[in-house]
């Protein structure tokens, strides 16, 4: 996959992508920033009635917040920058190859369109998913673990316990997935194939009065299109609320038990408080890895059949 990437990716294009992931950690860093100082605040600022102290924190809370604002945008434009233009050299590649000499076994003209069309668009979309999200979400859901063990260590085995039951459900739901969109995938092709003999034999069809027994034929086709993208839709929708249940789940234990322990002593009202925000981070950052999961299941289905045209 990386290796046809790297391939179409030359001048600015690779040195964009090598760039937007380092700038979109300066954007995590910022973003894992906040609830410390929040933290701070109510233990420092408003439990000592001091608001010198909250003032001068709640300025670099502002100043972290606009500084992730600018990474943020840098690295999408980096991001998006390359990926557009890796898309384009490997479509021109793609192009190229279909219009030479080939040999009469190769790749129906059907399957050529997709590949070149929708399975580029895919790995497209994946490179730019590596340059942000792929950064993203998995620093920010590694950063925020780290952080609340350091902020809250009494509160940290709530997280041992949720995350390595998350990882093995990730790894399950992922396994099951990627063959559901090949089949996608190869639906795509037979319905470009129908409609295009549809087209290019539109007077043959009506001469023979073969409308109905086509529109049978792509009728039949169509639902078995829905049927794929159906199925393999359903191998990942599930993931986003197991994981939205399970982390709200482990934040109203780090509440309850959270409140026990500030009401010994043990924990400051400010580090329940960061440790909660963290869980958040977490559960976005593990929602939107869903998502990436989604598009890297799409793209490696795509990879596959991207390389065979690039093969001929």
């Amino acid at each position: 996959m990386f290796k046809i990437i790297m391939q179409h990716a030359h001048g600015k294009s690779r040195l964009c992508f090598f760039l937007a992931p380092f700038v979109m950690l300066g954007e995590v860093f910022c973003d894992l920033q906040q609830p410390t100082l929040m933290s701070q605040i109510i233990d420092n600022g408003l439990g000592k009635g001091d608001m010198t102290y909250v003032i001068n924190h709640m300025l670099l809370m502002l100043l972290f917040a606009i500084l992730g604002l600018f990474f943020g945008v840098g690295a999408g434009t980096l991001g998006s920058y390359a990926s557009l233009t890796m898309g384009k050299a490997l479509r021109s590649r793609m192009l190229h190859i279909a219009l030479a000499d080939r040999s009469p076994h190769g790749l129906e003209p059907a399957t050529m369109i997709t590949r070149i069309t929708n399975d580029v668009t895919q790995m497209q979309n994946l490179m730019m998913m590596v340059t942000r999200g792929l950064v993203r979400s998995p620093m920010l859901m590694l950063g925020g673990i780290v952080m609340s063990v350091i902020v809250c260590p009494n509160l940290a085995p709530i997280l041992f316990v949720i995350i390595p039951i998350l990882i093995v459900f990730l790894s399950f739901v992922v396994r099951r997935s990627i063959p559901l969109y090949t089949k996608m995938q190869q639906a795509v092709d037979t319905i470009n194939r129908v409609m295009r003999e549809n087209l290019q034999g539109a007077k043959t069809i009506k001469a023979y009065v073969l409308e109905n027994h086509q529109f049978s034929q792509f009728k039949t086709e169509n639902e078995q299109l829905r049927q794929k993208s159906q199925n393999a839709a359903t191998a990942t929708v599930i993931l986003a609320p197991i994981i939205q249940l399970l982390l709200n789940l482990g934040v109203v234990v780090a509440l309850g038990y959270g409140g026990n322990l500030a009401i010994s002593h043990l924990i400051s009202n400010g580090e329940i408080m960061a440790f909660v925000n963290y869980m958040i981070q977490i559960t976005t950052a593990m929602v939107q890895t869903v998502n990436i999961i989604t598009s890297f299941s799409r793209a490696v289905t795509s990879t596959t059949r991207v390389q065979a045209v690039l093969d001929e």
